[in-house]
């Protein structure tokens, strides 16, 4: 009998409607969960040391013919994303020769920022990875933020400064923005197809029981990180997980923006 399928699991409250009901029994599934930041998992996977997980949109555009997607899930926003956002001083247009720390743990925030400023705003980003870029951000500097440090950030910087990626791209392109999908390896695929798409359907009804039991998943994501529960009903509520057609059409539009078009299979 082969082993369950190693299955990656992003280290952040945003996958708390995708997880919880498997943390408390309400779906089983057969995988073996292992937990990282975004960046880590995806280059867990690229040494094959995970099956399946999430990845980074961007990520999975640039690498599409090693991965199929699970037609699921994802981490979507319609227009507002409360945990991918630029904190500064002074508005995006203006931010030409100005360095602006990133974070090392998110290829698609990163992707993102970088098509916004020379895209939409026609200037030449210079960014500058740093380890704690909370820290950078109350030092004064431009800065990305993602995941818990940006909703962290939403209680300290003035919502002036405060700028949403998803809402930006949603300004500029008026649809919704993905931020991270759910792959198998392709050659895990091929070769455990029952078993992967076995873990799709598991997702499925994970992030279906999610929408009915918003308690417990806000309690869930509470023991990880206690934050107001306003917040987390606001976050879980804005935020989409089912790769619908809008979803898939955001990612389409995002893939085409950065040049994957003709890789992107979005109807696997």
């Amino acid at each position: 009998m082969s082993e369950p399928l190693r299955v990656g699991r992003i280290a952040y409250t945003n996958v708390a409607p995708v997880y919880t009901a498997f943390d408390t029994g309400a779906v089983s599934v057969e995988a073996r969960f292992i937990t990282g930041v975004p960046s880590d998992l995806n280059a867990k996977l690229d040494r094959a040391e995970l099956d399946a997980g999430p990845v980074s949109a961007a990520y999975y555009l640039r690498h599409a013919d090693r991965y199929t997607l699970i037609p699921t899930v994802c981490i979507a926003a319609r227009d507002e994303v409360l945990s991918v956002a630029l904190v500064s001083s002074l508005p995006p247009g203006l931010l030409a020769d100005q360095p602006i720390a990133v974070t090392r743990d998110s290829a698609s925030g990163l992707a993102l920022l970088n098509l916004l400023l020379r895209r939409r705003y026609g200037i030449e980003p210079v960014f500058e990875p740093v380890d704690d870029p909370l820290e950078a951000a109350r030092q004064g500097r431009p800065t990305l933020l993602i995941g818990d440090r940006a909703l962290d950030a939403r209680q300290i910087f003035a919502r002036s400064h405060f700028y949403d990626l998803a809402q930006l791209w949603n300004d500029w392109t008026a649809g919704s923005m993905v931020f991270a999908v759910w792959v198998a390896r392709a050659s895990v695929a091929v070769e455990r197809p029952d078993e992967v798409a076995a873990l799709g359907g598991a997702f499925g009804r994970s992030v279906e029981w999610s929408r009915s039991h918003t308690d417990e998943v806000i309690a869930a994501a509470q023991r990880q990180a206690p934050r107001d529960t306003a917040l987390y009903a606001k976050y879980f509520s804005t935020l989409s997980y089912t790769f619908d057609a809008e979803a898939r059409a955001g990612l389409a539009r995002f893939a085409s923006e950065l040049g994957y078009s003709e890789a992107l299979h979005v109807g696997c």
